[in-house]
């Protein structure tokens, strides 16, 4: 609220400064939510550790993170007007994650090859 009542304001007097301070706002924000979320993360990784395989657990929460800093980046561009660079941002996380899931679709495709053959 601080953010946008911050923005508000610099409107009337500094357009200029509004972008910065979203940016800042929207940065510090995602910071306490993952500062917030660490119980959640600590939950999830020991009921991963319980019914899955370690590698498995890992690529699924790297996902997520390498998800969620790409949305932030390209939402941080978007203000900026820069929507060009975050559709880039979008598909070079996208392509990140691929890479970090290749093992685990190797692994399922050569189990499924043993099932077949």
């Amino acid at each position: 609220m601080l953010c946008l009542v911050s923005v508000w304001v610099l409107r009337s007097w500094r357009v200029e400064m509004t972008f910065p301070v979203r940016a800042a706002g929207t940065v510090l924000l995602f910071c306490m939510m993952l500062t917030a979320a660490q119980p959640i993360v600590e939950m999830i990784k020991g009921i991963m550790q319980q019914s899955m395989p370690g590698a498995h657990g890992e690529v699924l929460l790297s996902g997520l993170g390498i998800s969620l800093l790409c949305a932030l980046g390209a939402g941080i561009c978007r203000d900026f007007g820069e929507n060009g660079l975050a559709s880039a941002i979008e598909s070079a996380g996208k392509i990140a994650i691929v890479i970090k899931a290749l093992p685990l679709i190797h692994e399922i495709l050569e189990m499924t090859g043993e099932l077949l053959s």
